[in-house]
């Protein structure tokens, strides 16, 4: 058997290859090259358990799952702990180490799952290794090495423009949204580089930011590509789509990082939809008054929410000050039930704040809010990430867009588009995208919110 063959998918047993060595082998390696102790026979009962064949696939992600575990996790950090943090993440030491690197810009933790995909596709395709540029201090991005072997190291973006004239990197890949002073300098700095964007989640467009002076090579969207429905001035040469399977693979390792085991899905409300707040009222926005957005969020719930179903209110941390106080003031003039999210956390048995903090995709990954009846996104690219997610229960109703009558009182006519736009886009994704499994709209397209059944 060549070589080849055991490089694809289809399942292949240990014992049709003959000058490989078994899958017990690699573990009882494993474990005294990197653990310093040998392996015990329960461990490696469980492991051999969980893998059937030894296909890529399969093997990869077995040798991720032991990456994943505290034991090794507390190993790693423990070695990591006795090398200054400027050699751990110099450029210097990483760059003299490759022969093609590329730098990949992630500016907080929603946006690691897709460019671990990235730096994935990245490797796959063009043979590049990455390095990741950290713009804030969250830990996990450190720790995206052990994550993906598409991965070197992470720096942060300061230690690299302070490093940069040692290091050019052969691509550099930065969000296509949410342009940053960072991205700039990171643009300026490397002026000459190729450069590729990476889609806003699941809005797979391009900021109008970016113009002819600075050419895109290359824009790596996830899930779709509805090309079709750009605003903007300036389309990329080459549109890659990512799929959403590579970006929740990541979100399921990320998730384990966190304490979810201390909660217990049984003590989530018996029936329950969630409601998931926006940034309106700041940025594209603006001109919105905060009235009217009360109104809105309160009248698409006041009109779409089943009886006897509790609201979990799920706060957005982009959201205006003082918009969430306002929305669950407005709640209790009405008879709906709510519960803050920070509420819902204790319910399960989850004291952490920070928590609350996470990804709201962390959540679903480990089965928790997975069991409403609904969920309101209003014009959220989580219409998509909900329909992609095989933890969400089904059938479940997924209302996009704010209510009709409401929505039609709002003067700003950029904020309005821009809604009209985020409905439109993710409206389509559920219905044309393969990705998704089955799904119906239920009522008319012209009524909002639009209401989409995953069966």
């Amino acid at each position: 058997m060549s070589e080849s063959n055991i490089d694809n998918n289809d399942a292949v047993q240990p014992a049709e290859i003959a000058g490989y060595v078994s899958i017990k082998t690699i573990l009882e390696a494993l474990y005294p090259a990197v653990l310093r102790r040998e392996i015990t026979e329960q461990e490696l009962a469980r492991r051999l358990d969980s893998i059937k064949s030894l296909n890529k696939t399969e093997l990869t992600q077995l040798i991720r799952s032991f990456m994943l575990s505290p034991e090794f996790v507390q190993k790693f950090e423990e070695l990591a702990a006795e090398q200054p943090l400027l050699q751990r993440n110099s450029i210097r030491h990483t760059s003299a180490k490759l022969r093609a690197v590329a730098a990949v810009a992630v500016f907080n933790e929603v946006w690691l799952p897709f460019c671990l995909a990235i730096a994935d596709y990245l490797f796959e395709e063009y043979s590049l290794q990455t390095l990741l540029i950290s713009y804030g201090s969250f830990s996990r991005a450190y720790d995206a090495e052990l994550l993906s072997p598409s991965v070197v190291s992470c720096v942060h973006i300061q230690d690299l423009l302070k490093l940069a004239d040692s290091f050019e990197p052969d691509l550099l890949v930065v969000h296509s949204f949410g342009f940053k002073a960072e991205t700039a300098q990171l643009l300026e700095r490397f002026r000459y580089t190729p450069l590729f964007v990476y889609g806003d989640a699941y809005k797979n467009t391009v900021s109008d930011h970016f113009d002819s002076e600075r050419p895109i090579a290359q824009s790596l969207m996830f899930g779709f590509n509805d090309g079709s429905t750009s605003r903007n001035k300036l389309r990329a040469v080459t549109d890659k789509v990512i799929t959403s399977e590579a970006v929740v693979r990541y979100r399921e390792m990320l998730a384990g990082y966190f304490p979810f085991e201390k909660a217990d899905v049984n003590k989530e409300p018996a029936r329950y939809a969630v409601f998931y707040l926006r940034y309106w009222g700041i940025g594209a926005y603006d001109a919105l008054s905060d009235d009217d957005i009360i109104n809105c969020w309160i009248e698409t719930v006041r009109h779409n929410l089943p009886a006897d179903v509790t609201l979990i209110i799920k706060s957005d941390p982009r959201v205006k000050p003082g918009m969430y106080e306002q929305f669950r003031e407005g709640l209790r003039t009405t008879e709906i039930q709510s519960l803050d999210f920070s509420e819902y956390l204790l319910q399960i048995g989850l004291s952490d704040e920070k928590m609350g903090l996470l990804p709201v995709e962390y959540f679903y990954t480990k089965g928790f809010l997975c069991n409403a009846v609904a969920h309101f996104v209003l014009d959220s690219s989580l219409a998509y990430s909900l329909a992609v997610d095989k933890n969400i229960r089904r059938p479940v109703q997924v209302l996009i867009g704010p209510d009709s009558m409401a929505f039609n009182k709002f003067q700003c006519e950029i904020a309005v588009n821009n809604i009209k736009f985020g409905v439109e886009l993710y409206s389509r994704g559920l219905l044309q995208s393969a990705e998704v499994g089955k799904v119906r709209e239920i009522g008319s397209p012209s009524s909002w919110p639009r209401c989409f059944e995953l069966t």
